[in-house]
C-alpha cells in the first residue's frame, strides 16, 4: 500500500514538475502574448471612442452651419427675387414722405475666400452686390420709420451712405442715400 501511494506521489510529483518546468513557460509566453494584444485592442476601442465622439461632434457642427447657412441663404435674395426687394424698398412711402429719384448703380460681382481652420475647409464664395442711390423729401419723423421700415425687410438691405440737408425751418428734409443688397445665386 505504501509503495503504491510513493508511486502515485512521484508520478504526481512528476507531472507537476514536468508541467511546472516544460508546459508553464509555454503559458506565460501565451498570457504576455494575449496581454500585450489585449492592451492594443484597449488603446484601439479607447481611439475608436474618441473618433466615434469627434465624429458625433462634428456632425452636430456641421448641422448647426447648416442652419446658419439655410439662414443666411434665406435673407439673401435670389436674382428672381431682387425686384420683389426693390419694391419693398420703395414701396408705400406714407405721408410726410417722397421718392425723388431711385437710381440703380449696378450690380457688382464679388468674390471672398472662405477656410475654415476646424475641420480645414478651403473654398469661394461668390455674390453680387446691387446698390442703389436713393433721393427722398421727408420729416426726420418720417425718415426714421423709413429706416425702421427697411430694417424690418426680412432680406438683408443695408444702408451704407446717409446725408441729410434742411431747406429750413418747416421745410422737408432731403435726404440722399445709398442702400445695398446682396444677392446669392441664380
Amino acid at each position: 500500500m505504501i509503495q503504491k501511494l510513493l508511486v502515485v506521489f512521484v508520478l504526481v510529483v512528476g507531472l507537476v514538475g514536468y508541467d511546472y518546468f516544460r508546459l508553464q513557460p509555454a503559458r506565460n509566453v501565451e498570457i504576455a502574448r494575449q496581454t500585450q494584444t489585449n492592451h492594443a485592442l484597449g488603446l484601439d476601442l479607447e481611439t475608436a471612442r474618441q473618433s466615434r465622439d469627434k465624429v458625433i461632434a462634428l456632425k452636430k457642427e456641421i448641422s448647426q452651419t447648416t442652419e446658419v447657412i439655410q439662414q443666411l441663404l434665406t435673407r439673401l435674395p435670389r436674382r428672381s427675387e431682387a425686384g420683389a426687394l426693390l419694391e419693398q424698398i420703395t414701396a408705400n412711402p406714407g405721408r410726410g414722405m417722397r421718392f425723388e429719384s431711385v437710381i440703380p448703380k449696378g450690380i457688382n460681382r464679388k468674390t471672398v475666400n472662405v477656410a475654415l481652420t476646424h475641420p480645414p475647409v478651403k473654398g469661394t464664395v461668390t455674390y453680387e452686390e446691387l446698390e442703389l442711390g436713393v433721393e427722398l423729401l421727408t420729416t426726420f419723423r418720417h425718415l426714421g420709420k423709413y429706416l425702421e421700415r427697411l430694417e424690418q425687410i426680412p432680406r438683408l438691405v443695408e444702408v451704407v451712405g446717409l446725408k441729410v440737408s434742411g431747406a429750413g425751418i418747416g421745410k422737408p428734409l432731403s435726404v440722399k442715400m445709398s442702400v445695398k443688397t446682396y444677392i446669392y445665386g441664380g
